[in-house]
Order: structure tokens, then sequence, then C-alpha cells
């Protein structure tokens, strides 16, 4: 407003010819001399007022180190001030920029003409500015206009969507590597038939539950076996098993684990021995009866 106030005034004072009279120029660079002292003293206490606004956090994202670099950006940008919401606006359209003295809301937005606003958005593509991630670890610092390329590549603390298409899970970018490795919706296939080829979660819960392959643990000795093998494992190998004598067929009344079956044996030796010896000799008697029966039968059918 000021500087508008001495254009007007010069214009005014060119236009009346006030210059040609000692008077007026006396007047007139007298109040060329006040309103320069206004100028000056407008422009620092406003910088140091944007240093310090800006400076305690915010939005702005306006890289601060030293008043030089804040002279240059509020020379080019003097519609918003710096505020980093209004360049990031601007920079969507190219057109748009906040209302001179105004915040930047979207109300206060007014339209650039096209001469004017290409110029102002390459100015603001210039400015240095951190990472809006810089609260959180992002050391990140460039032009403005690098800012939304580093966001959606580089950025290690922006929230990425995981890879795979099932998967709704975000993550930030420097742990989604993680969220990736471990995700129920990466593509797996099964390891024990390397038949059955899905995600992760498909796998092991609803195919290896059916996979006959699978190994799966015996209910009484708890060895892990093939579940297709698991009814053989029960029935010919498992030590827990219970099995009787091998000379049950000689009247041993045993039954035991199959694991003791064999020291049975051995401290049964003789016991076994007695019982397959009365057994044979029984064995004897019933074959020497039937075959006095049979002579019987063959000498009764010659007469």
């Amino acid at each position: 407003m000021i500087s508008r106030f001495l254009i007007d005034f010069s214009l005014e004072c060119t236009r009346f010819q006030w210059w040609r009279t000692p008077r007026a120029m006396s007047i007139e660079l007298f109040y060329v001399l006040v309103i320069f002292s206004c100028l000056v003293f407008s422009s620092s206490s406003g910088l140091q007022q944007d240093v310090i606004t800006n400076s305690s956090g915010g939005n702005c994202l306006l890289e601060r180190s030293d008043p030089g670099s804040a002279t240059a950006i509020n020379s080019s940008c003097s519609s918003c001030g710096g505020v980093y919401l209004a360049c990031r606006q601007l920079l969507v359209d190219g057109l748009r920029s906040p209302s001179d003295g105004g915040s930047s809301d979207e109300s206060n937005f007014t339209v650039l003409p096209p001469s004017k606003a290409e110029g102002h958005e390459r100015s603001l593509k210039e400015l240095a500015v951190h990472c809006e991630h810089k609260e959180v670890g992002c050391s990140w610092s460039g032009e403005l206009g690098k800012l939304d390329d580093h966001l959606a590549k580089v950025c290690p603390y922006v929230e990425v969507k995981c890879r795979y298409a099932r998967c709704h899970g975000v993550a930030i970018r420097k742990d989604i590597s993680l969220h990736d490795a471990s995700c129920g919706f990466r593509p797996f296939r099964c390891h024990w038939c390397q038949l059955y080829d899905s995600w992760y979660d498909d796998v092991i819960k609803t195919h290896w539950p059916l996979c006959p392959q699978y190994p799966v643990p015996c209910e009484q000795c708890l060895v892990k076996v093939e579940r297709q093998r698991l009814p053989h494992h029960v029935e010919e190998d498992c030590p827990l098993t219970m099995v009787d004598c091998e000379f049950s067929y000689a009247g041993c009344k045993a039954r035991l684990p199959r694991k003791d079956l064999q020291g049975h044996i051995n401290t049964e030796l003789l016991v076994h021995l007695t019982m397959v010896n009365k057994k044979l000799a029984n064995e004897n008697v019933i074959l020497s009866r039937r075959l006095s029966d049979l002579e019987v039968k063959m000498a009764d059918q010659k007469r």
C-alpha cells in the first residue's frame, strides 16, 4: 500500500509540474524521505515478524537459515509471504495466489493474470524448503518445485501402499519392505507338495490343513510324518503303538508298546520256547489223530 502511494504521489507531482518550483521540490523531497523511512521500517519489522512466525512451527516449510534467504523469499513471493500451503496451492494450477494481506485460506485466493502467474510460479518453485516430514527424521531439503517428486519417490517417512493388489495395508516407505516380506497376500507356493500356488495366507490357512504331504505329528510319539503316510506310520513304525507279542500264536498274552517288544522277547525267551514246544506237541497229537482217521477211511473204501 505504501509503495502504491509513493507511485501515485510521484505521478501527481509530474502531472501538476510541482517540481518546477523550489518549494514544491522541497515538499516532494520531504514526503519521499518520510515514505522511504516508513518503507524501511515496515520491511524490517515485517521481515522480523515473518521469521519469528515461521521459525516457531506451523505449516511453513521454507528454509529460514539466515536473514538473507528470508529476504530473497519475501522478494520473490510477496503475495503469500512464504506460507507453505499457499505455495503448494499455487503450484497446483500456476494461476492462483492469496489476496494481498489475506491468509492462505481457499476463500482468500485471487486469480493471477497468465503473464504474471508464470513468473510467480517459477519463483515459487525455486524457494528453498525442507521436507514436510522433517519433524520425524527426514533430512531432505531443496527447491519447492522438487518437493512433490521427493515425497512421491524418495522420502522414507511417506506412507505408501503395499505393492500386492489384495492387500490394503500401508506403512512408511522405510518400513514397507518389512511389511512386504511378511504380507499375507504375497505370492506363495506350498513347499511340501510343490503343486498348490497361491498367496501366503491362502496356502497356510486353506491348503495346508488338507495337503497330503504336509508334515503332521503322530498323536502317540509326536514324530512328524507326511499326512498321507500317517496310517502306515501308526501301524508299522510308531514305537508307542500297542502290539501283541510275536509268540502270541503259541499262547503268550503280552501286549505292549512296539519299542518294548524286543526286550520282552529276549527276557521271556525260555517261556516262549516252552510255549512253542507245547504248541507243537498239541499240533502233533491233532495231526496224528487226523492221520489215523484218514487211514481208516481209506481202508473202508478199499473193501
